[in-house]
Formats: C-alpha cells, structure tokens, sequence
C-alpha cells in the first residue's frame, strides 16, 4: 500500500466548491404513505391512478402577486447562473417572485431540509441529490411533478428514457426541473503524446486504463498516472454500466430493495483493481470529498475521473494560466467502464415541488420550473452552467449544436450529454431507501483497501454486510 501525497495548493476554491457539492445526512424509513415500487414502463406509459393533483389553476386565483423560495446548492458559475434566471424570470411576468437561497452542499442541504420538516419551515422548490430520490419520497413532502407537467400540457413523454425511468417510481414522475451531470475521464493530451501515447484514443475500459497509466510511467512522464478520490461514485457507476445490480429486486426497481447484493465477482474484482492500482504506484488516492486528484492533473498526473459539471470551471482555470493550458491541455472522454466506455447511470440534482405549501403557491413553483424546462432556459443551463440537457428538444436546439460543435468546452460537454442520453432505461441506477449510510459505508471501505491496506475482497465482504444492516434498519427490520 502506498501512504497517500498531498498536493500543493491552488486558486482551485471554486472548483472544490462545485464538485463538493456532489456529495451525502439521517436515514430514516418511510414517513409518508408508501410509494408503490415498480419496473418503468418509459415515458409513454400510463401514470399512476393514485398520481395527486396538482393545483395549476390556483395562480390564476391568487390575490396578487404569488412569492416563492428555492432551495438550492449550485456554487460559483452555476450558481451565478441559476440567479440570473430567476431575476430574468421575476422580470418576465408579475405573477410569481422566486427568491433562490444556497444551502450548501447537497447534504448540509438535505439535512436542513429534513430537520425543517416538523415545523414546516420548508421552501417551495427544493434540490435534493438523486440518490436520495427514494427517502425524499418517503417523507411525503413532495408532489410528484408529473401530476403539474400534465395538467399544463408539458410534454412528459420528451423527456430522455433513462432520466424518466430513474425519477419513475410508483409510476409517477417526481423532478420538476434537473441539474445533471455524468462522470467522465479527464487527461493531459500533452502527457499522453509525451508518453507515445496517441491523444485521440484515449482508455476506454479500466484494463486499457491501467495499461496507459504503465505506459505514461515507464516513458518517464509520471510516477503517478492516474489519480482518483475513493468515492462510491466510481464503483456503483462501473457496476450500474455493467448490468450488475448492488441490491435485489433488480437494483430495487420491481420492488423496494430489502437485501445488499453489493458482495459479487464484478465488484471484488473492481476493488482489487484499485488496491493493485495504488500498490503498484500507479494511482495518486485521496479520500472522497477531496479535489486533489483534479489539481493533480496540474502537477504529476495525467488521468483522472471527475463531473462534467466542473468543466466549465476547469476550463476557466486552466486559461486563467497559459503555461498551465500548455501543460496540461486537457482532453475528454467517456468514462472508462468495465467492459466498454460511457455507460454511466442518471446522475443530478433534482428539483421537487414541496406539497406543504398553499395551492398557490406550489403552481407558481411549477410555473418557474416550467419556465426554466423551456429550450431558452434550457440550452443557458448547459452553455454557462455546465448542467446536461435531458429532452432532445433542448439537445437538438440549433444553438446548443453550435455550441457543441465549434466550442471547445461545448465539444467536452457533448460527450458527457451523449453518454446521459444514452443511459439504459432498464438500468439507470439503483433505487436505495439508506442511501446516506451506504454512501458512508462504500467510502470507508475503499479507503481502507487504498490508505489502511485492508484485503479487498475482505473490504466487500464487510462493506455488504454493513449494508445489509443499513438496509433492514431502513425497511424497519432492525
């Protein structure tokens, strides 16, 4: 095993901000009436008899002027960009005034959100990470927002399958708006030509990743090729792409889940590539959370894995520097699988209609998102957001095109949008009631293969058994 390096620090405290905010607060049970679990049918299927309604006519009736509050986490250029929408929205019309507030991270976030419930001091849209989709539901403090998109007419059924599939449970369709993202790798083309390496075939299974990151050490290019935070982004989306569920029932889509199936050959298998990685050198670990294995790229290394929703301020931070932008001359691609590249599951944040509110108030909520779905809104949230389109509308806009095809940060988006419009509807990511203890229990037990040198298959073997716990405490057997 070897001792984890520092790096040295940079002016990178946007870029921390940004992917710190993907990250996870209490788990608890169902609190609200039990949301029926079961497979998708897709878009175009009949919703839910039990779907609630939403109340879009009472905008219409209110007594003057209907003010909302949304919570977010959106940092920095995001950030900046989800607060002009709102004051363009505010100015658009004198029906609705949206105030946005940041709330911190998702989990700082989402543990306000919950601690807010029994007083009812809740905002009106609230963002809340994916993976929490299932305990956000079970609280029963949401309406499904499919029951606003119809009753408007919105077109549910444009909505990309494997994004509606994720977010249908109990055949009903819950965000009314999404900031999304997909994990991809990021390299040094410069390294890679330095290495003999061509720049334009980069890895695309974890075994050609190891085999470059051999290739870039041996040429002297490297000591540590590739750097990774141990998260368990990684391996939940290497075992997702693989059809390899990490619960029953089908990743819990027919069913809610009650048993870990995350101990399995795929991911002993996953869990050893990585402590070979670190034992063998080739690997810069730090701990989730972290951003050291980006700012790496600027010193030693040459690969790593990250968020397209930081690319637009990597890219800002690496012209903010020629020298650095000649160094490091970053270059995109899909993320690594373990069989083949790209295949990734549904990863954003969402953005829920809260149903404690007035009437009123939860259709001026719908009506902001509504305005925010449009494709003008929509492609401003991919170019200077960062955040993904998921209807093929907005993707197919022609400026969103343009953009894609002739910007260079528009050319490194269009691979992360092409692998989110291509997600499996039949496996876009699993659907866990304890989401917060597995996430804790996974990052502990790849840090302990990678920092403690703890036995991988023994990591596993512990970690599901953890899980299992978290899993029965949840469905109130334990």
């Amino acid at each position: 095993m070897r001792a984890r390096r520092g790096v040295r620090a940079v002016a990178g405290a946007a870029l921390f901000a940004l992917v710190a905010s993907c990250g996870p607060p209490p788990t608890a049970g169902p609190a609200g009436p039990e949301v029926e679990i079961g497979v998708s049918e897709g878009p175009g299927r009949e919703p839910s008899p039990d779907l609630p309604e939403c109340p879009v006519d009472a905008l219409d009736d209110a007594d003057g002027r209907v003010d909302i509050t949304m919570w977010h986490t959106e940092a920095d250029v995001p950030g900046e960009v989800l607060g002009d929408l709102a004051r363009t929205y505010n100015e658009s019309q004198d029906r609705v005034r949206v105030t946005v507030q940041h709330q911190g991270t998702f989990d700082e976030l989402f543990s306000k959100y919950t601690s807010a419930i029994p007083t009812n001091e809740l905002p009106d849209l609230v963002e809340i990470e994916d993976t929490k989709i299932l305990q956000l539901i079970d609280g029963g403090t949401v309406l499904p927002a499919e029951s606003c998109m119809r009753a408007s007419g919105f077109d549910v059924e444009g909505i990309d399958p494997g994004v509606f599939s994720y977010y249908d449970v109990g055949r009903m369709y819950w965000p009314a708006w999404l900031a999304a993202t997909a994990p991809i790798l990021i390299y040094s083309r410069s390294k890679f030509e330095a290495a003999g390496l061509d720049p334009d075939d980069p890895p695309g299974t974890l075994a050609e990743l190891r085999a470059a990151a051999e290739a870039i050490r041996a040429a002297g290019v490297s000591d540590q090729p590739f750097s990774l935070d141990m998260t368990r982004w990684w391996p939940e989306t290497w075992l997702t792409g693989a059809g390899v569920p990490v619960v029953d029932s089908e990743d819990g889509r027919v069913e809610r889940a009650t048993e870990s199936r995350y101990d399995n050959p795929t991911t002993r298998a996953i869990y050893r590539w990585l402590a070979d990685m670190d034992d063998d050198g080739l690997m810069l670990s730090v701990q989730a959370g972290s951003i050291d294995h980006i700012l790496a790229l600027t010193q030693d290394s040459v690969m790593s894995l990250t968020t397209s929703g930081a690319l637009t301020i990597i890219a800002a931070f690496v012209a903010s520097d020629p020298a650095l932008a000649e160094a490091l001359s970053p270059g995109i691609a899909p993320f690594p699988g373990v069989e083949e590249p790209g295949r990734i599951r549904v990863n954003s944040g969402g953005y829920f209609i809260v149903n404690r509110s007035s009437p009123e108030r939860q259709a001026a909520a719908w009506d902001f998102a509504r305005w925010l779905n449009e494709v003008e809104q929509s492609v401003r949230w991919q170019i200077e957001g960062s955040y993904l389109p998921y209807r093929a509308e907005v993707r197919e806009s022609p400026e969103l095109q343009a953009f894609y095809a002739d910007d260079e940060v528009g050319r490194s988006l269009s691979v992360a949008a092409e692998q989110l419009a291509a997600v499996d509807p039949a496996r876009p990511g699993p659907l866990i009631g304890p989401y917060v203890a597995y996430t804790e229990i996974v990052n502990q037990s790849l840090e302990s293969v990678v920092f403690e040198g703890a036995d991988p298959d023994t990591a596993v073997e512990e970690a599901d058994a953890a899980f299992q716990e978290a899993l029965d405490r949840y469905n109130g057997g334990g």
